[in-house]
């Protein structure tokens, strides 16, 4: 190797010639009790010397250690000890140092809760200590164990450091000493070291880490049950909190990215055993292990498919996921038989016994010479070439990566707390984007809450605990707590420690003066500050056998002990040797008696001014120190302004936290020209934390903090206060302390500046970054100093107000801004004689009128606007400023002083607003906004006293977004307009009496859709009007079990029922269909009951009066006069089922009895059909007084006019005109684009149900109601394209493409639930059903369910003809013809209400309606159905020769599961799926075709049916079919087929249906 060395070595004292030492940079130097010196290198390599008389000798052997990288290296009396990149330790015998071996050493036997014990696995180390005969060891785990060589090789972890984060260690003779940090000072992103302490606790074997990522499994794979939980629990595996924090870092940092893979593959070799145990399981562990460690990518393969960013950082990391699955089980195949057994072993159970033959050690032998040597199997050579940087990473290769950039601190010393070590937890995504201020101030109390603890021997001192006792267990050094303690280093009797702000502490044996100099005390038991001859700090230290090194911040090395040249102890300046290169020293190091020191080249001209930057600001931490410990301590616990200097000193330690961040990034860094710096790296962190002290040290100010009493003025010393520090007038001694730190922001940049003017010479790239923070400190002492500027006159201020104002106005956060004693400003039309003091705080317009009395106006909501002077105007410079409750208009005595007030309050608004005045005057903007967001309390609108206001302004009204606060706990949230609510809100009110509200408002009250919630639990879901309910609503009153309970659906006004509605008493079981009177029953009406109770009368005042219709469940009527609902009254007739009439008059009801004076009229026994219903009086005046019920038009006639209020039209549609068509398409422009950005708020409360309907499907009234009325989240109403254009069709023509366009439109119109016609059509079906479902469901009701559905299609296709006017009018049909080209002459396309509308509206009502229908066929659908079944047991010959089908129909060859006619069977099945009559219709006419085809082809293309052979065969597939209720498909194609059209073959068709239907029911043969 080269001769010249950048490294040069003494024994003890001023060196006289440099001695050999390796070029390479030294992390360490230790020596033996041989003479020999060991030298390990920044590069992990390892070189031998040995001392001599005359120095070292004259040439360095490197050890070759194949494959290993040493990170640690220890002395003992018996062996050297070396710590690898890998957590393997090596040792070697003194006497021969060739010859290395292995310590396989263990962690204590594992024991699970089921009482398995097993091995607990290799302990994997990451540094290493040792004196006499014992080892100490700090795990990766961040564990210290001790390890006694005489004994055996078993570790016993030492429980002081159990809750402590261990740094260092060092040893000394027979005693140790441990630089720990306390977990209670740990970061908020993980706890306490995360990177050293988590992530490696699998590789120590040991149980896993409560806080890693696989906490809760069992390390015991032995155990049976323990390796069934484990396997079970590894799929629910997930990253812990502060893996998931940093996931974005490990994919941005593919060192950190393969650590954290290795580190859960590690333990997954260990959880996957089942997996692992033969060879073809390999394949499946590999895809096991690759599953369980895809959680590194933190993406999805599924989710990645559409970008192309994530694609590739997903494939980066499943490439490193695959490599350390593949490697994981190479290694568990290719490690060697010492792993591989003992792998089988853990897994397998193996014994004991079998384990101790396994830790005995393989000496191995080292050449000094050669690079590779015979190694065992369990420690590869290092020529696979696994180091090579194009080699894939195998997770050696990624340990050893882990393992340097934990020991990376190691070119410090090992004994050094450095920024790697205490900053590890600095992610890469932070070193780019930057910290967060509290993490910043986090690190650096870290820095500074660090401890001393030390054990062994104390005879002289060495423990630092005041007395000579030896104590075994560590204890901690009190007088080295919480001072900033960095490194501690250990001579043989003797112990140092260097603390951050460059003070070397030092005790133990004096006895060369190796710990104070020229005192005749022989040893210290306290540390005892050293007292440096010059003025400097100390950056680096060591200590020798009986010597102490100490390099300061300027570069040099200073020498405490006995000196040869005087022969006395002493501290003095070594000056190097000249053959040394050329340089400066950047550490020391001592041994033995050998001193060392590491040269780098520092000869550039920054270097003066990087010691200058290191020297004062460690000048500055030590300065803060004090201050904190001597006075803010001391001053903690007064009670004068407690907060406020709680806030303070809060602060200043936050400061002070931030410079030990700089002072570590300083004395740490060997480049002056990089970017480690802190104050560089993290400049606008640092200016944020200066920006908060500085707005703490003004509220002190303002309100006196700084002020202190006489007895705590007798705390302070004058030392505390340095010379030349900022000193304001007026300041006390403590102001001046506190003000003192601001003078360090320009030393700062003078600093800064220059290394910028070092970095020009050298063109560094870097130089911009200084650049910026030199500026950035330069603006912000600026600010600062204004800032105080302004306190100081804010005090002075309050100092000559009254005391009444001060002690109402005054808080620590308010400055004076202007005030119009000093500049004047009066207010326009005052009295003569009284007088107006006008002052600007910074959240606060204050107006003093008089002597006492004054009005406070918050800035943020005062408009302030010029004058605009003319001739007619006289008032001259005046401001006009507009308050949410008043306004005032001042003047000024001349234009000058117009501005300058204009710009003073504009000013103050833009900062009480939160608006950056810098930013808003770069974009030319300087008067604050007239819409804002602020917050007021009233104090004089009648209506508002008291109430606060948080939300939107516009020139002082309520404007926009906002809420309001009653002091008696009422709220409302929502829109205003011109100081009302407006539009869409919610309102609350508290109280035995309190409600809800969530709706429209209008001028203030509710108006529009809403949903009303009553205190009692009562409901009201509908249309306001004027705070009141008005139009169609719905009221749910009480619950099942009340005595109150019903539901009320229909029409309101002003409050009251009125107008058609539908109650449905839930106590009684009755519901009501009728007419309402002011809340009260009166009009013709429909009620029914749950005993099956049928009445059509007529109410007045809720009592049933006059002649009714009345039906019973066993078909009893009676027709006549009542006296109430069941209660018979007078004349009338009663009809008994079997045909007998009573008629005469009646008293009394059907419970109590019935009194009666008649005629019985016995009926003709073959007067009636047994299947038909009653034919006596009373049905026929049921059929004919359809109209004593309410006429179908008069019901719900609220919700035909909210749609024409929607749409700006009449309510009478005979007075719509063309005009009125375009209003309405405007009105549904209007609707369609608001509902673009419209949330919940103005979808009026009726969100879209999210379900998939299919055509008829049915969706209960309840469920649709409470999905309004619990929706609260924002609806995405997405329109379709066909509503998003007002159409140009059907306005003059139809034709059969225009046509098909309207069809097109009006589904999706009246599907959405945006469209007016959607809404429409959605109130439609919630009223049908809340009409016809549950005790609605009568079969008395079909009639009137009927004609509901006619009267609503009627009223909806008024509304479609307006938007179409060529369609035609109301009950009458065209026809459109088919095209010639289409080849189909026989169907034409029938354009009327029904085949338009029907197709739509009947899905909606469809499940209510066909119920009516099947209970009103009932008996005769069941008696088809049970001639159906009798039928249906026939073989398919049987039933076709019973209907007398012709023999020329029947298939010869049918197979036994085959049918006759299979394909006319099916479609006739689908009748019962459609829901329009022209859809049944056609499902009909394709029936017959699909019998024709049938027949056509097997008689041929040209065969005709007649109607004798056709009529069989249509029974035939009608008794094959199978359609449950036939009868009530046929009565409902009756009633909605447009009677007044003929459609000719399919009249036909439907016929041949029903005659098929009745033929079943009356065919009175029967099968032999």
């Amino acid at each position: 190797m080269n001769e010249s060395a950048n490294v040069i070595a003494w024994e003890e004292g001023e060196p006289a010639a440099a001695l050999l030492a390796p070029e390479q940079a030294m992390t360490a130097v230790v020596s033996s009790r041989l003479g020999q010196v060991f030298f390990l290198t920044e590069d992990g390599r390892v070189y031998l010397s040995t001392l001599k008389q005359d120095g070292l000798s004259g040439k360095l052997q490197e050890l070759a250690l194949p494959c290993q990288t040493v990170v640690g290296i220890a002395c003992n009396s018996l062996h050297t000890i070396f710590v690898t990149d890998r957590g393997r330790v090596l040792r070697s015998e003194l006497e021969t140092p060739e010859k290395v071996e292995e310590l396989a050493i263990k962690q204590p036997n594992l024991c699970c809760p089921h009482g398995v014990v097993e091995d607990g696995g290799r302990l994997f180390v990451r540094e290493v200590a040792s004196h006499s005969k014992n080892l100490l060891f700090i795990s990766d785990s961040g564990k210290v164990w001790a390890v006694d060589e005489t004994k055996s090789l078993l570790p016993e972890k030492l429980p002081a450091f159990e809750n402590k984060v261990p740094i260092s260690i060092m040893c000394g003779t027979n005693f140790s000493v441990a630089l720990v940090q306390d977990e209670n000072y740990s970061d908020s992103i993980g706890k306490s070291n995360t990177s050293i302490k988590n992530n490696w606790d699998s590789l120590d074997g040991a149980n896993v880490s409560k806080s890693g990522p696989f906490d809760g499994l069992c390390a015991v794979g032995s155990c049976l049950e323990c390796r069934e939980h484990s396997l079970l629990s590894i799929h629910s595996l997930d990253l812990n909190a502060s893996q998931r924090n940093n996931q974005e870092d490990f994919k941005d940092n593919m060192n950190s990215l393969a650590q954290v893979c290795w580190s859960k593959a590690d333990h997954l070799v260990r959880q996957s055993a089942l997996l692992l145990n033969s060879t073809p399981q390999l394949g499946a562990a590999k895809q096991f292990l690759t599953k369980q460690l895809s959680w590194v990518t933190g993406f999805e393969a599924d989710d990645c498919n559409n970008s192309l960013a994530a694609s590739a950082t997903l494939d980066c990391g499943n490439n490193v996921t695959q490599q350390v699955a593949s490697r994981v089980v190479e290694g568990v195949r290719n490690l060697g038989d010492a792993v591989v057994n003992r792998m089988s072993r853990h897994w397998s159970g193996t014994s004991q016994e079998e384990v101790a033959l396994q830790v005995a050690a393989t000496p191995l032998e080292v050449s000094a010479t050669t690079e590779t040597s015979s190694l065992p199997a369990e420690l590869p050579s290092s020529s696979s070439g696994e180091d090579s940087p194009a080699a894939p990473a195998t997770p050696r290769f990624i340990v050893r990566q882990s393992l340097q950039s934990h020991h990376r601190w190691k070119r410090n010393g090992s004994s050094s707390l450095s920024l790697d070590s205490t900053l590890l937890r600095v992610t890469d995504r932070e070193k780019m984007t930057g910290l967060q201020p509290e993490r910043l101030v986090s690190l650096g109390r870290q820095l500074l809450h660090t401890s001393v603890w030390a054990w062994g021997q104390g005879g002289v001192g060495q423990l630092g605990s005041s007395d000579c006792v030896s104590r075994e267990t560590p204890t901690s050094v009190r007088h080295l707590c919480g001072i900033g303690v960095c490194k501690v280093a250990c001579g043989s009797r003797h112990s140092l420690a260097l603390t951050l702000d460059g003070r070397v502490l030092a005790w133990g044996a004096n006895n060369k003066g190796q710990v104070e100099p020229g005192e005749d005390l022989s040893f210290m038991s306290i540390p005892t500050e050293v007292s440096l001859p010059f003025h400097t700090t100390i950056r680096d230290i060591a200590a020798g056998r009986e010597h102490t090194l100490l390099l300061t911040s300027h570069g040099e090395v200073l020498f405490m002990g006995f000196s040869m040249a005087t022969q006395k102890s002493t501290i003095m300046r070594l000056n190097l040797p000249a053959q040394s290169p050329t340089g400066r020293p950047s550490r020391v190091w001592a041994t033995g008696p050998l001193s060392c020191c590491l040269l780098c080249n520092q000869s550039c001209r920054c270097w003066s001014h990087w010691s200058e930057f290191v020297l004062s600001e460690q000048l500055f931490l030590r300065n803060c120190l004090k201050v904190v410990r001597g006075i803010l301590d001391q001053l903690e616990s007064s009670t004068t302004n407690a907060a406020i200097r709680r806030e303070l000193f809060d602060r200043y330690r936050d400061l002070m936290a931030c410079t030990a961040v700089n002072v570590h990034s300083l004395i740490e860094t060997d480049d002056c020209a990089n970017l480690s710096i802190g104050i560089v790296r993290w400049i606008n962190e640092y200016m944020h934390v200066w920006h908060c002290y500085g707005q703490a040290l003004c509220n002190a100010t303002v309100v006196h903090g700084l002020v202190l009493s006489k007895s705590e003025n007798a705390l302070l010393d004058p030392e505390f206060f340095p010379q030349g520090g900022v000193r304001r007038p007026g300041s006390d001694n403590f102001a001046t302390l506190m003000n003192e730190p601001f003078g360090r922001l320009k030393e700062y940049s003078s600093h800064l500046e220059n290394l910028i003017e070092s970095h020009h010479q050298r063109n560094d790239k870097n130089i911009n970054r200084y650049k910026y923070a030199s500026q950035r400190c330069l603006d912000m002492a600026a600010t600062l100093m204004q800032e105080c500027r302004t306190a100081d006159l804010t005090k002075a201020f309050w100092d000559s107000c009254s005391a009444k104002l001060t002690d109402t106005l005054r808080t620590p956060v308010r400055r004076l801004i202007r005030e119009s004693r000093s500049h004047p400003i009066s207010l326009v039309n005052s009295g003569r004689f009284s007088s107006h003091w006008f002052i600007i705080l910074t959240d606060v317009l204050v107006h003093v009128s008089g002597s006492s009395s004054h009005v406070t106006y918050p800035l943020a909501t005062i408009w302030v606007e010029p004058m605009q002077e003319s001739e007619n105007t006289q008032i001259k410079n005046g401001l006009s400023l507009t308050m949410p409750e008043e306004s005032m208009t001042l003047t000024c005595s001349t234009s000058s002083d117009k501005i300058e007030w204009l710009e003073a309050l504009q000013s103050a608004i833009r900062q009480a607003l939160l608006i950056d005045v810098v930013e808003s005057n770069r974009n030319g903007r300087t008067t604050p906004p007239l819409v804002r967001s602020a917050s007021y309390t009233f104090t004089k609108l009648p209506h508002l006293k008291d109430v606060t206001y948080k939300g939107a302004w516009l020139c002082g009204k309520m404007h926009g977004e906002g809420e309001l606060h009653w002091p008696d706990g009422r709220v409302y949230r929502g829109s205003f307009r011109q100081n009302q609510q407006f539009g869409y809100g919610s309102s609350e009110s508290v109280g035995p009496n309190g409600t809800t509200y969530e709706g429209s408002w209008k001028d203030g009250k509710m108006n529009g859709y809403g949903i009303l919630k009553y205190a009692n639990g009562d409901v009201y879901e509908g249309n306001f009007q004027d705070g009141q309910p008005h139009g169609h609503g719905t009221l749910k009153r009480g619950h099942f079990l009340t005595s109150a309970a019903h539901v009320y659906v229909g029409q309101w006004e002003s409050g009251q029922k009125n107008g058609y509605g539908v109650m449905d008493d839930i106590v009684t079981g009755e519901k009501y269909m009728g007419m309402w009177l002011a809340d009260a029953r009166h009009g013709q009406a429909v009620l029914v009951t749950l005993d099956g109770l049928y009445i059509e009368g007529s109410f007045t005042n809720n009592k049933m009066t006059g002649q009714c219709v009345m039906l019973l469940e066993d078909g009893t009527s009676y027709e006549g006069e009542v006296a109430g609902v069941g209660i018979l009254g007078g004349k009338g007739l009663l009809q008994f089922p079997n045909g007998d009439i009573i008629q005469g008059t009646f008293h009394g009801s059907w419970s109590d009895g019935i009194k009666i004076n008649a005629t019985l009229t016995k009926a003709s026994l073959s007067a009636q059909s047994p299947l038909g219903p009653p034919t006596g009086v009373s049905m026929s005046h049921l059929q004919q007084q359809n109209g004593s019920g309410v006429p179908a038009e008069r019901k719900w006639g609220a919700i035909f006019h909210q749609c024409c209020l929607t749409l700006g039209l009449s309510p009478n549609c005979a007075q719509w005109t063309a005009d009125d068509s375009l209003r309405a398409w405007d009105q549904i422009a209007a609707v369609l684009n608001q509902s673009k950005q419209r949330t919940t708020n103005d979808h009026q409360l009726r969100p879209k149900t999210h379900h998939h309907r299919r055509q008829g499907s049915s969706v209960s009234s309840k469920s649709v109601k409470s999905e309004r009325l619990t929706s609260t989240q924002p609806v995405n109403m997405e329109i379709p394209e066909i509503l998003q254009h007002i159409p140009d069709y059907g306005r003059n023509q139809l034709n059969g493409d225009e046509f098909i366009k309207i069809e097109a439109y009006l589904h999706m119109a009246l599907e959405s639930e945006i469209h007016p016609l959607g809404k429409l059509a959605a109130h439609i079906g919630d009223v049908y059903r809340a009409t016809y479902v549950g005790v609605g469901a009568h079969p008395r009701l079909l009639p009137h369910a009927v004609a509901e559905v006619h009267s609503f299609v009627s009223r909806l296709y008024a509304f479609v003809r307006l938007l179409f006017p060529a369609l035609p009018e109301d009950r009458t049909v065209y026809l459109i013809p088919n095209e010639p080209s289409s080849g189909c002459q026989e169907l034409q396309a029938v354009v009327s209400a029904n085949t338009l509308l029907l197709p739509v509206l009947l899905p909606r009502l469809y499940p209510p309606l066909y119920t009516l229908y099947v209970l009103h066929n009932q008996k005769l659908d069941d008696l088809y159905w049970e001639r159906l079944q009798k039928w249906n047991r026939q073989s398919d010959s049987a039933l076709m020769n019973f209907l007398g089908v012709d023999q020329k129909f029947f298939i010869e060859e049918i197979t036994p599961d085959g049918s006759h006619f299979p394909t006319a069977i099916d479609c006739l099945q689908q009748l019962s799926t459609t829901f329009s009559p022209g859809q049944k219709l056609r499902v009909i006419h394709q029936t017959f075709q699909e019998v024709s085809r049938t027949v056509q082809a097997q008689l041929g293309a040209d065969y005709v049916m007649n109607m004798d052979d056709l009529f069989p065969v249509f029974l035939f597939v009608v008794v094959r079919s199978r359609i449950r209720h036939l009868g009530t498909e046929i009565h409902l194609i009756e009633d909605f087929i447009d009677k007044h059209v003929q459609n000719g073959e399919l009249d036909v068709m439907f016929t041949t249906l029903e005659a098929s239907y009745k033929y079943i029911q009356h065919e009175k043969m029967t099968f032999n």
